[in-house]
């Protein structure tokens, strides 16, 4: 005992009453759900056993008033999971056919686009990588194309290995090529979607983290090795800028992306020893070009590796913008005046050589006459003339 003393009743404080919720159930919703229709005098039964007032509301709806210790209880859908947890999910039979309704979207999204490109990629022999957004902070200190002011710093980094999230795909896809090179497979594509993150240095410490912090998807691709192998009738040969190029622009066309307005730069930034830049208006698109060999030298990389950067924040928005058309491949047949030779020595002026050149001309509706292809070589053999001082022999 504690010699504790009662000194009055219990007093409750209840100033303002607690009203209990009221929902409208209908029975079709109930049904819909279900997937099967339940006898309506047991859905009642059941609100009942679980200390709901019931109530005909309409012939096909009932007032429920909930319970205060049901709180959780709000919406119809929470009465009907109510229900269907007393009348039993395996009460519920499983329909011999199933029925789906396709929703169809107009327009693309953002993972249609990365769909397209993955299996343009893939299709060509690329292979996905997928790497940690965490890197390491001494690559914005090794490397000044990486702002290390714009560096966004992990407060509790689990090693030092991973303690920045990265400002570029660049070093991940690099130590992948590097962990491929020692496994002896040095003849790679590979390509990657991947956000980078930098601080947003006009914000405060007032302003909210999404203003703070800047996030941006990138296409990463890479490039390095031969493009196959030696065989008997010709030797593997190395991949280089302009199969990077290459692909580009195949796949800007399947994007139906405007390359003809797109206009070109060179970067003077330490990561491209040769490079080119596109830009749509003030926004530049991507970055491709052969990988500086001090940054390769970095790696112990002795290959050389070919990178493009595509900004899809900047790409997406500008794809499938205009209608595509086709047309009927011709069936006249093509008129063909080729380069096939090209000859310097006695026969010729001293410091002249001769060029032997192959245009292909062909109608889309009719075979061409020998006046029509004279004529149009004519007009061809006088602007050589004029622009270049060229002379028929």
């Amino acid at each position: 005992m504690t010699g504790a003393s009662k000194i009055s009743g219990i007093t409750d404080i209840y100033p303002t009453e607690i009203e209990r919720k009221k929902i409208i159930l209908s029975f079709d919703e109930i049904n819909r759900v279900a997937g099967k229709d339940i006898d309506r005098q047991l859905v009642s039964n059941i609100l009942l056993l679980l200390g709901m007032e019931v109530n005909a509301n309409r012939e096909e709806q009932l007032m429920v008033t909930v319970p205060l210790n049901k709180n959780d209880v709000t919406r119809p859908i929470d009465l009907i999971e109510e229900i269907l947890r007393i009348y039993g999910y395996n009460n519920i039979e499983i329909p011999d056919t199933m029925t789906y309704k396709l929703s169809v979207d107009k327009k693309s999204s953002n993972s249609d686009f990365q769909k397209i490109i993955s299996q343009y990629l893939a299709g060509n022999g690329f292979f996905e990588i997928m790497n940690n957004s965490l890197t390491k902070k001494s690559y914005s200190q090794s490397f000044d194309f990486i702002d290390e002011n714009r560096t966004v710093a992990i407060l509790n980094p689990l090693s030092s290995e991973l303690s920045v999230l990265r400002q570029s795909l660049l070093f991940s896809g690099l130590e992948n090529i590097v962990r491929n090179i020692n496994n002896k497979n040095s003849n790679l594509k590979l390509f990657e979607f991947g956000n980078c993150y930098q601080k947003n240095m006009m914000a405060t410490k007032k302003d909210v983290v999404s203003d703070r912090f800047i996030e941006n998807p990138v296409l990463s691709i890479f490039l390095t090795g031969n493009s196959g192998s030696d065989n008997w009738y010709q030797a593997a040969k190395e991949m280089d800028f302009f199969l990077l190029k290459n692909y580009v622009h195949n796949l800007f066309r399947i994007l139906n992306f405007p390359i003809s307005q797109l206009t070109t730069s060179v970067d003077d930034s330490t990561l491209f020893m040769e490079n080119l830049c596109y830009s749509l208006g003030e926004n530049q698109i991507l970055k491709m070009g052969k990988i500086a060999p001090k940054v390769l030298k970095y790696y112990d990389i002795k290959k050389p590796v070919y990178y493009a950067e595509i900004y899809l924040d900047m790409l997406y928005p500008n794809c499938f913008k205009s209608e595509v058309e086709y047309r009927q491949i011709s069936l006249a047949p093509e008129v063909k005046r080729r380069l096939f030779d090209v000859y310097e020595g006695d026969q010729i002026e001293a410091g002249k050589k001769s060029y032997a050149l192959q245009f292909i001309l062909q109608h889309n509706e009719r075979t061409l006459s020998e006046e029509e292809i004279n004529k149009v070589m004519s007009k061809l053999i006088a602007a050589y003339e004029k622009e270049i001082g060229a002379r028929l022999r």
